[in-house]
C-alpha cells in the first residue's frame, strides 16, 4: 500500500515503531510522534489520534511485468534492505493464498485479497475468485469497479470504470461493449475514443488479517 507523505501540508517521515496492532505493523512519525496502523492508515495513538493518511493508487506487481511495459521506468534500489522471508511474492498472489508458521506451533495458511474502502464501507475480493472469474464488476460506493487478474504478469488490480457500459477481459485487453478498449495493466485506452481508465486505491491483503480490522466488511469469496 502507498500513503500520502503529508498531513495538513504538514510532511510526515514514516518509520516503523516495532509494535504490531492486531499483528499488523504500526508506523510512527518524529513529526508528532504519533503511532499510525498500518492495514488502516489511522493513527492510534498521539496528537494526531483519529486522523487518516490518504491512501494512494499503486500498482502491486512483479518488477519484471512492470519493466517490460516501462523499460525507461526509475526503480528505487532496495537490494540493501534486509529481506525477510514472510513477505508475499508474485507466486503468492499467483497460489491465491500464504502458508506461514504460527508462533504457536504448525502450519498456517492465510488467502490473500483485494480490499477497497470509503468513509462508511469496505469490500474485500479473494484473489483465488479473480483466479476464477478473471474479471469482477462491482459498484461500490456509488463508483462502478473492475476488479481484475491479470495472469501473464501475475497481479491483480483495481480500475474505476465508466457507468454506462459492459466488461470483459480479452488477454491483456479490457473491452467494453461500445467498442472501446484498454491496456488491462496500464489502463490506457488503446484507440481514440474514450479515456484511460483511473485505479481506484487498492490493498493487496491477508484476508484475515483485514477481517480483525473490518469485521464488517462485504467479502467475496
Amino acid at each position: 500500500m502507498v500513503y500520502a507523505g503529508n498531513f495538513k501540508q504538514q510532511n510526515l517521515t514514516i518509520g516503523v515503531s516495532g509494535r504490531l496492532d492486531k499483528s499488523n505493523l504500526v508506523m510512527w512519525d518524529p513529526q508528532t510522534n504519533s503511532l499510525w496502523a498500518q492495514l488502516t492508515g489511522e493513527a492510534v495513538h498521539g496528537p494526531l489520534k483519529g486522523r487518516s493518511l490518504e491512501l494512494k493508487s499503486a500498482l502491486f506487481l512483479p518488477l519484471s511485468a512492470w519493466l517490460k511495459r516501462q523499460p525507461k521506468s526509475r526503480v528505487l534500489d532496495i537490494s540493501a534492505v534486509r529481506n525477510k522471508g514472510w513477505y508475499f511474492q508474485g507466486r503468492h498472489f499467483q497460489d491465491g493464498q500464504y502458508t506461514y508458521h504460527s508462533r504457536r506451533g504448525g502450519s498456517q495458511v492465510d488467502k490473500l485479497g483485494l480490499a477497497v474502502r470509503s468513509a462508511t464501507k469496505q469490500l474485500l475480493v479473494s484473489v483465488q475468485r479473480l483466479h476464477k472469474e478473471k474479471l469482477i464488476v462491482r459498484d461500490f460506493a456509488g463508483t462502478k469497479l473492475l476488479f481484475l487478474w491479470l495472469e501473464n504478469d501475475r497481479t491483480a488490480l483495481v480500475y474505476k470504470a465508466p457507468q454506462d457500459s459492459e466488461f470483459k477481459l480479452e488477454g491483456k485487453v479490457i473491452a467494453a461493449k461500445d467498442g472501446t478498449s484498454w491496456d488491462a495493466l496500464l489502463g490506457k485506452k488503446i484507440m481514440a475514443k474514450g479515456k484511460d481508465l483511473e485505479l481506484y486505491p487498492y490493498i493487496p491483503t491477508f484476508m484475515k488479517a483485514w477481517k480483525r480490522f473490518y469485521p464488517e466488511s462485504t467479502v467475496l469469496h
